[in-house]
Order: C-alpha cells, then structure tokens, then sequence
C-alpha cells in the first residue's frame, strides 16, 4: 500500500497536454515507483493500467502494450483482450491515449471491463461520456474507480442539494473511500482537498492537501490546489510558494499562473502580473491568446478599483482604459463571456455603481470567500440599494449562509 500511497495524483488522467513530464528526473522517480508496485503485486490491476497508461504517455508503446496484455490476462474477457491488441498496434513512437484505436472494440461485459471503458474515455479527454461510466455503483465497487470518479466528479449543486451540500458530501465519500483501502493516498488527498476547498474550509484542505504533498512531492495538482487553500486562508506567501513550484513543473498550463495572478493581486504586485502573463509559455493558438489578454484585463481591472478605493481616481479611469484595451482585442480573437471582471470592468468604464456590485457579487456567487470581492462589496453598498442590487445582495447571503455555519 505504501507504494499505492505516494503515486502522484491524477497520474495518467490530468489534460494529455500536462501528463508528460518536464524533468527527467520527475518521470524516472514516478517509473521506478510504478516498477516497484509491480514487483511487490500490490493491487496488480491497477499497476499494470498505470505504468501502460504512463509508459504510453511518454513514448512506449512496447512497454504499454507489454502492461495491457497482463490487464487484459487479469481481467479475462474478450473486450480486455480486444483493448491489449489494439496497444499492441501502436506503432513505435506512438504517444498518448489517442494512439490507441478504441472503435469497434468487443462489447463490455464485466465491472472491469465498464471501468477499462470510462477510465479510456477520460484519458481521451472525453469526461462526458466517461464520467457518468465511472459512477455507476457497480464500477465504484473497484477503489481505482472509486478514487478516479471523485477526483473528476464535477462540482456545484445537484440532486436537490446546495453548493456546500454536495461538496460535504463528496468529502464524505473521500473519507469512506480512505477507510475502505486502508489510508490516506496522493490522490485521496488531492480529492478531500478539492471538495473541503469547494466548502470554504482552506484550513483543513490545505492541511490534507499538504499531506498529500508530503507523499507526492512533485505533484502538480496537488500544488495547485494547495495554493487555492492557502489563497483562500489569506496565507500569500505559502500560496505562492505552491504555485511556483506547480508552474515550474508545467509551465503552459494556465490554471497555476491564474491562481498565482489572483495572489499578485492580492499583494498589490500588479505589474509582476502582468508580467507573469506575458511572459508564460504558451501554446502559440487564438485560445490562449484571448486568454492572456483576457487575464491582463483582469489584472488592470483588479488594480482600476484598488486604485479607486484608495482616491486614486485618475491612475484608476487609466487602469479601467487598459483593461478596455485588453478586452476589446480579446473580443476581436472571439466571443468573450460575461464574468465578474468583465462586468466590473464595463461598470467601472461607464461610471455605473450598480453594474460593478453586480460583477462583485457574481465573484461571491462563485467564491463566497473572495476576500477582495467581498471588501469591495462592502466598500460599495449605498444606503439605498435597487431592487436588483437587493436580489444580488440577498443572493450572495444565501451562499454565504451554510458555510459559515459550519465550523
């Protein structure tokens, strides 16, 4: 189990862009630890599925098909075996789950065959359709599954539950799950992280978070998500700490950049931002273009009401100007959609009091612990609010209501 324990989370299921690794040394350490499982025969299945999934993900298919014929001895239907030949055509130098032809494959029939289903279309990046595969309870009986499912079950409100319900109970599930298996895991911890984040309880995640970390140090999700929680407990300097090692190990990948953007905002470290931005890495395509410019709009828009809280109200209509000359170019490269930023930026651009509470209480909507959002909220509130603000007002509250109640 020990070496169960310090697989790094979502090892073979994060984007197919970031499953790669940088460093050498970070790809040799996980192989070896992946080696290690084998020859122990700790939990056999779900060894072999990994270091196939992981040798395919760095340029082997020999190595990857040699692991799925032992999966698909172990698992002993016609689709498993079906699946091990189609890695056994990949040709030499094939990389990725998309080197695999997975059409016309045998129709499943056994628990592990549904899982070997979902677990593909999720490293295919196609969470759509594999998601709800590795929900059904039946398939959640294999612990693999069970961990991969709520690592990836999406958040927010379901089944006449609110935002705070939902993830509390998700964390349940976690914690059931780590009793089930006997610990704690990298991945078990990045997954009572996500949902305890999604609660507002940044202490107790970014302690589990860091537990994690402690088993797998160079994981990139759970440095992410760590600098989220610390984020959250206004503690900037761990959080940036975690974000830079997270951007370091993958360097286009924009969610840790984003993350540590909101930190530099924090610290009034305006011009580092935007800075970061422009100089990140990244993929040389429209989409991630729009999204630089669409950050840096963030950034001056951010700085805009700083500066304006603080009397400024010249550098702020200049910061407010910038941040239009972002979004019109981010405009121009395709449809932007209506966020907090942008609503307080266009209400900050037309002077419209009520239109900059109405992107400040969006920000609450999705973060009630938006420690910027919610100083700014306050800051703003006029003595006499419409009916519409009231709503906005009153909406937010709601949110806020459940999680702070729960201590």
């Amino acid at each position: 189990f020990e070496v169960e324990r310090q697989l790094p989370a979502n090892l073979t299921i994060v984007g197919q862009a970031n499953r790669e690794y940088r460093y050498e040394a970070d790809r040799a350490a996980v192989a070896a630890l992946l080696d290690r499982g084998v020859e122990l025969g700790q939990a056999p299945l779900k060894m072999h599925l990994l270091r196939g999934s992981f040798r395919l993900d760095h340029g082997d298919p020999t190595g990857a098909a040699a692991d799925m014929r032992v999966v698909a001895d172990l698992v002993g239907t016609p689709y498993a075996a079906a699946l091990a030949e189609r890695y056994a055509e990949v040709p030499s130098g094939g990389k990725g789950a998309d080197a695999v032809d997975r059409s016309g494959l045998p129709t499943p029939t056994s628990v592990e065959d549904h899982f070997l289903v979902g677990y593909h279309y999720v490293r295919a990046d196609e969470d759509a359709t594999g998601i709800p595969i590795l929900a059904r309870p039946d398939v959640r009986e294999l612990p693999l599954a069970d961990e991969l499912y709520l690592t990836l079950r999406p958040i927010g409100p379901a089944d006449g539950m609110s935002h705070f319900e939902r993830a509390f109970q998700d964390y349940q599930e976690v914690v059931a799950l780590e009793a089930r298996i006997g610990g704690r895991t990298a991945g078990t911890a990045h997954a009572a992280g996500r949902f305890l984040d999604e609660m507002g309880r940044y202490d107790k995640a970014l302690e589990c978070l860091e537990e994690g970390i402690a088993l797998a140090e160079r994981s990139h999700v759970l440095r992410i998500n760590a600098g989220f929680a610390a984020f959250g407990l206004q503690r900037y300097d761990v959080a940036r700490e975690h974000l830079e090692v997270a951007i370091d190990l993958r360097p286009a990948y924009v969610r840790p950049l984003l993350n540590l953007t909101w930190v530099l905002i924090e610290l009034g470290e305006f011009d580092e931002a935007l800075a970061r931005i422009e100089a990140a890495p990244l993929p040389d395509d429209p989409g991630h273009a729009q999204w630089r410019l669409l950050a840096k709009a963030s950034v001056e828009t951010r700085r805009a009401l700083a500066e304006r809280q603080a009397g400024q109200m010249d550098e702020s209509q200049a910061s407010v100007q910038r941040a239009a000359g972002y979004l019109s170019a981010a405009e121009a490269l395709g449809p932007v959609r209506l966020d907090a930023d942008v609503a307080i930026q266009r209400g900050l651009e037309a002077g419209n009091e009520e239109a900059i509470l109405h992107g400040l209480t969006m920000a609450l909507l999705k973060d009630p612990h938006n420690t910027w959002a919610l100083g700014d909220l306050i800051e703003l509130l006029p003595e006499d609010l419409s009916a519409a603000g009231t709503a906005s007002v009153k909406a937010v509250l709601e949110v806020l209501d459940p999680r702070l109640l729960v201590r």
